[in-house]
């Protein structure tokens, strides 16, 4: 694992930590919106950056949003009864999991689709502002909805 992979995962830890006092105190809507929105700045910074620093500091700051697992399993574990909590725990898990695959399958097909109007160089910086604005959606969406 290189630099940028121990920046995420570094970020994902300590997250993860803080987004169990989160949930129990200000619960899980709370804490899952606010770090997507929180995360979404990095995400964006990612098409901003030009130098080894800046790169370690946005893998750090997205690796942040992995922790809205937490909050995805501490949401699921108070809604649903204790007789099926196991199997919504389990497929919330998994699509949670899933949408790291897809985002693997998309992400390449966005940004092949902005290459055919501008240069390469460019058009990878301008594909990082997709999560960057489903970050937003999402955050917002929680807040709002959930």
């Amino acid at each position: 694992m290189g630099n940028a992979g121990v920046a995420a995962v570094t970020g994902t830890i300590l997250a993860r930590v803080v987004m169990g006092s989160v949930c129990d105190t200000f619960g899980p809507r709370y804490g899952h919106a606010v770090l997507n929105m929180g995360v979404a700045p990095a995400v964006a910074g990612m098409a901003l950056v030009t130098n080894a620093v800046g790169f370690l500091m946005c893998r750090l700051i997205i690796g942040f949003g992995l922790a809205t697992f937490v909050a995805n399993q501490f949401w699921s574990s108070v809604l649903f009864n204790v007789k099926i909590v196991g199997v919504v725990n389990a497929t919330g898990g998994g699509w949670g999991n899933l949408g790291g695959g897809v985002t693997q399958l998309l992400m390449p097909l966005v940004y092949t689709a902005i290459k055919t109007g501008v240069e390469p160089f460019i058009a990878w910086r301008v594909a990082f502002f997709v999560p960057y604005f489903m970050h937003l959606f999402v955050g917002i969406t929680v807040l709002t909805l959930g």
